[in-house]
């Protein structure tokens, strides 16, 4: 026939090492099947724990929300009656009731802005800027420090 002039002479012995190489390719497909198997189910793993935690930290924050609300009016209720004491005392040792309200009002006040002061500074450890400079240098995001 016309091409069979470039044609590989047959060797006898071609069945023997082309079974071998049609095994070798059958288990590689086997061991690989397996293996993506094997990831799938730890996929699926990983995404039940994943569920699993995510609903943990949502009934956990829900009660430390509960819990903090409890406590914010705990605290308020006694710092009012501490300010009180604090005027009432004041008043004794001879202070105006205006001014002892006055310096009540100033020591909340400074209360009050070292707190906010706190919050600012904390607020901005949730930026999460290692994790988006990191997407930034993979290329998926901008990123420009301090914003």
């Amino acid at each position: 026939m016309i091409g069979d002039e470039h044609a590989t002479p047959t060797d006898p012995t071609e069945p023997a090492a082309t079974d071998a190489a049609v095994e070798a390719v059958q288990a590689l497909g086997q061991q690989a099947r397996s293996a993506a198997q094997s990831v799938l189910e730890t996929g699926k793993a990983m995404a039940t724990l994943l569920h699993a935690d995510l609903a943990l930290a949502g009934t956990a924050s829900l009660r430390a929300l509960i819990l903090i609300g409890v406590a914010l009016a705990l605290g308020g209720s006694c710092w009012l009656l501490l300010m009180a004491t604090l005027v009432a005392l004041l008043q004794l040792a001879g202070l105006s009731w205006l001014l002892a309200l006055l310096l009540a009002a100033a020591l909340s006040f400074a209360g009050s802005a070292a707190a906010g002061w706190l919050a600012v500074r904390y607020f901005r450890c949730a930026e999460l800027a290692a994790s988006r400079r990191q997407l930034a240098k993979w290329g998926l995001i901008t990123f420009k420090e301090g914003t």
